[in-house]
């Protein structure tokens, strides 16, 4: 998908963790630790760091989530911008 809001990401793999408000409810929480999510088109290597607090509704089928786009320039990650992006559950 297009998780870099820039273009395709074939290669993208991103484990969010989703917590409900209490156990058994359709709603709460979704966060992730910052982690190598792969490598674009474009050739970089890419890293997402969560930005504030992410939510999942089960019954809307969507993941509403903010991150900063990282990559990588040498052994350095270099902030690139900060996406909110929207993900939609099967």
């Amino acid at each position: 998908g297009d998780l870099i809001g820039y273009s395709a990401f074939p290669n993208a793999s991103l484990e969010i963790i989703l917590t409900p408000v209490v156990i058994g409810a359709k709603i709460g929480a979704a966060s992730f630790n910052q982690q190598i999510t792969g490598t674009d088109n474009d050739g970089y290597v890419y890293t997402f760091k969560q930005v504030g607090e992410g939510t999942y509704d089960v019954c809307s089928q969507t993941i509403e989530i903010e991150y900063d786009v990282l990559y990588q320039s040498g052994s350095n990650w270099v902030y690139w911008y900060t996406i909110s992006n929207s993900f939609l559950l099967e």
